[in-house]
């Protein structure tokens, strides 16, 4: 696991805005932070949410991260895990 890809998953336990997430990691480039959370969310360790909602019934438009929440998912937390991380 990168260092950016846990970076970011240990913030999302709760919903975070993308702005949110871009102001607590090392990263400042956003591009690649938008690609890093691309590419959890095809993993399934992530999962794009709407106003805190539980489920995901929209199509997530990622042109446009802002318009979301991220939210760590339960294979998220296992990857976490696997390298150590303790909750």
């Amino acid at each position: 696991m990168e260092k950016l890809e846990k970076e970011i998953l240990v913030l999302l336990i709760f919903a975070e805005t993308f702005a949110s997430i871009r102001d607590e990691v090392s990263e400042k480039n956003a591009g690649i932070v938008a690609d890093e959370l691309k590419n959890m969310i095809v993993k399934s360790w992530v999962v794009p949410v709407k106003d805190n909602e539980s489920e995901s019934g929209f199509i997530f438009d990622s042109d446009n991260m802002n318009s979301f929440k991220y939210r760590i998912t339960a294979a998220g937390i296992d990857a976490l895990e696997k390298v150590g991380f303790k909750r």
